[in-house]
């Protein structure tokens, strides 16, 4: 439930709320780490990642495999940062 809540949160629009998307972020982290921590959820968790693996890769190679992308912003940073750190700690928790 803590997953589905917090992806629900995740639409920020602006880059005004720095430490709101942080404490978003890391409850994200804490929540994959808390499903993993459950034979169940993490199985249901490694199926649904795969199936969104396949996707994305089918959808990447019909749109012509453009290799324009730009570098990582800092907030692209800050948000991988912002998952990793909650799911160190999710994984201490749980």
């Amino acid at each position: 439930m803590l997953f589905m809540f917090c992806t629900k949160v995740v639409r920020a629009e602006d880059d005004d709320d720095i430490l709101g998307e942080l404490i978003v972020d890391m409850l994200a982290g804490a929540a994959v780490a808390a499903c993993q921590s459950n034979a169940s959820c993490n199985a249901i968790l490694a199926i649904t990642t795969f199936i969104f693996t396949i996707i994305a890769l089918v959808g990447w190679c019909m749109a012509g495999c453009k290799c324009d992308c730009e570098a990582p912003t800092r907030r692209d940073m800050r948000r991988m940062g912002g998952m990793g750190l909650g799911y160190g700690l999710g994984r201490q928790c749980f």
